[in-house]
């Protein structure tokens, strides 16, 4: 996964990669998985160094809102 998201970041831009779930239900198995994923997001340039592929936190501010911010730019949402 690492190293699919490194190429990812490399050809198209971390400004143009989004990451979302689908958060399954609470009290699921599946909900650990998301937990784990959630975490992998948030301490990317962590989880890339134990697999020897570097992420700046840039990427990782980018990944978790930077992207979604700039799709959502636009939109004018209710507050």
């Amino acid at each position: 996964l690492m190293k699919v998201l490194r190429v990812f970041f490399d050809s198209m831009g971390h400004e143009r990669v989004v990451w979302g779930t689908d958060l399954p239900m609470v009290g699921s198995s599946a909900r650990m998985l998301t937990e784990r994923w959630v975490d992998i997001a948030k301490n990317l340039p962590e989880w890339g160094a134990k697999y020897g592929v570097s992420f700046t936190e840039e990427e990782r501010d980018g990944l978790c809102n930077g992207a979604a911010r700039l799709v959502l730019s636009n939109v004018e949402l209710p507050v």
